[in-house]
Order: C-alpha cells, then sequence, then structure tokens
C-alpha cells in the first residue's frame, strides 16, 4: 500500500519480538503522518476483505502472468493474494517470499502502523499486527490513565493538560532565571565590593548560586565588572567551576579550568574568556580555586 499510494517501495523489512518494521525507499518529510494514516487504513481493507493468499511454487508460465512487485531472484515462490471485484476475480498483490504466510489476509487481524523515523536515505516504519494491536492498545490506555490522573483531568483533555502545563512550566522556568540573574548580581556586587584590586576573584559560591547555571551568572556579572572571576560550587556529589575575565589580553581561562577539573577529578574547558568544568572530588573544591588563583595571578 505504501507503494501504491505513495510510491515508496520496501527494501527491507524486520521481525521483531514486540513490533515489526519496514523500510522505506521515501523520506520521512513525504511521508507525512496522513500518508501514513493513509497506507494503514488502505491495508487494513484489504486484510478485512479476507482475501485468499497462496504461497507456492510457480512456473515461468504463471510468474509471466502475475504483476509482480518485484522481481524474484531466488527460487519461484510467488505468495498471491487476491479476491474478487465487482464480480471478477482480481489479484490484490503477487510478491516473491520464502516465508510463512495466512492461508487468508483475515487471519492477520488488523493493522497498526507506530511511528516512523528517517533511516539513511529512506524511512522505517514500525507497525503491530493481530493479537498485538489489541495489547498496544490496552498499554496506551493505561499510560493515557495514568497521566491524566497526574495531570487531574480526563483522558480526552489530556493534550489541552499537557500543554498547559508546559506553558507553565516555560513561565517558571523564565521567571526562576530572573530570580537567579538578579541574585548572582547581587552575590557579584558582595564579591566585588570585599575584595577591591585588580586581583582575581576565587569564590565558593553556596546554594542555589552553585549549580553550573548560577556560578556562570555569577562569573559573568563578576567579569562584566571588569574582575577575572574563578568561582565554584557543591551541587549534589559534584563540584562546578566557572572562570570568566573580561575580554581581550589576558590568562587562556579554558586551560586553567581543564587543570583545575582535573584536580577534582573531572573534565572541562572553553574558550580564553569563559569556561566551564565539574568533578566528583568535592572535598578538593577550595584547593582547586586556590591553585587556578595562583596560576592566573602568576601571568
Amino acid at each position: 500500500m505504501f507503494e501504491r499510494l505513495h510510491g515508496a517501495s520496501t527494501v527491507s523489512f524486520h521481525l521483531g519480538a514486540e513490533t515489526c518494521s519496514i523500510d522505506l525507499d521515501l523520506s520521512p518529510a513525504r511521508l507525512p503522518a496522513e500518508a501514513l494514516a493513509a497506507a494503514e487504513a488502505a491495508a487494513n481493507q484489504l486484510v478485512w476483505r479476507d482475501l485468499r493468499v497462496d504461497a507456492r511454487e510457480r512456473s515461468p508460465e504463471e510468474m509471466a502472468a502475475l504483476p509482480l512487485r518485484k522481481d524474484a531472484v531466488k527460487g519461484a515462490r510467488i505468495v498471491v493474494v487476491s479476491g474478487a471485484r465487482d464480480g471478477q476475480a482480481e489479484v490484490e498483490d503477487a510478491s516473491p517470499c520464502g516465508g510463512t504466510h495466512p492461508r487468508r489476509t483475515g487471519e492477520v487481524g488488523a493493522i497498526a502502523v507506530g511511528r516512523a523515523q528517517k533511516w539513511g536515505a529512506g524511512t522505517r516504519v514500525e507497525f503491530v499486527c493481530g493479537a498485538r494491536v489489541l495489547a498496544g492498545l490496552h498499554r496506551a490506555e493505561e499510560r493515557l490513565a495514568r497521566a491524566s490522573a497526574a495531570l487531574r483531568c480526563a483522558p480526552a483533555e489530556l493534550p489541552e493538560a499537557a500543554a498547559k502545563l508546559a506553558e507553565e512550566g516555560q513561565a517558571r522556568r523564565k521567571e526562576v532565571d530572573r530570580l537567579v540573574e538578579a541574585l548572582a548580581a547581587a552575590e557579584a556586587e558582595r564579591i566585588d565590593g570585599s575584595r577591591p584590586g585588580t586581583a582575581p576573584l576565587a569564590a565558593r559560591i553556596e546554594g542555589l548560586l552553585g549549580t553550573a547555571a548560577g556560578l556562570r551568572a555569577v562569573a559573568q556579572a563578576l567579569s562584566g565588572r571588569g574582575r577575572v572571576a574563578l568561582v565554584g560550587g557543591i551541587e549534589g556529589e559534584r563540584a562546578n567551576l566557572c572562570f570568566t575575565r573580561p575580554r581581550g589580553p589576558g590568562p587562556h581561562l579554558g586551560e586553567v579550568l581543564r587543570e583545575a577539573a582535573a584536580a577534582l577529578g573531572g573534565k572541562g574547558g572553553g574558550s580564553a574568556d569563559l569556561a566551564q568544568g565539574s568533578g566528583p572530588a568535592v572535598e578538593r573544591l577550595d584547593e582547586a580555586l586556590a591553585a587556578a588563583a595562583a596560576r592566573v595571578s602568576g601571568e
């Protein structure tokens, strides 16, 4: 049906423990959701017509009379799906195959197309059939019920509820970012005021600002005030680092941070004026900051 409706030929197929798939020689961009639905519906119509499936060896004369979907390369076993349309016998599909087949299409029960994803230059389409369709439906219903219960809405209202939750979450993240930025500016002002001069500022930041994002906000606020900032903090079981300085001549902080992160048993790096990293040796954070400050002061 993909070939008949969309000109997409099957180049390979896979039988899996949970799903099956076919690989088509057409890109996903040319197989949107409506194309998948159309092929699924047409295939199911053939299933439900309960057509005869005849899989056997054919003579050269028989093969020549059949509308083969692809040439027989190994042997002459041809699977023919046929039925009556308007009182006339009609071959719906004829293809070489040495595999196992039902005697009639009705034995398939139903076909449900799942996801389609890019696979090489073409598309891999997953599907289930038979009892797996019913099992998949039950799993989907169970997931919908759990999601609906979590969002306290009816299953039919789930898309709108999820969209609203995502929108609210995005708004909250923006508000948190704004608060972190304001808190970082205040912390940068405090650190800068407590250590006047031009020496590099090495500081351990506690609490919310000790995260990777919080440290970056503080460090950039300090470099915006013309200072070299070497800040660190602890988040869970890792120590975070962020080093910044005003643009222009000066030490390469990416190299300095790489050494500091290595002292923490981790990795990191970046550009000359902005670098970040982390490591699990949280007990060595103060030592790593002091060593970084000594190196920067000596350059």
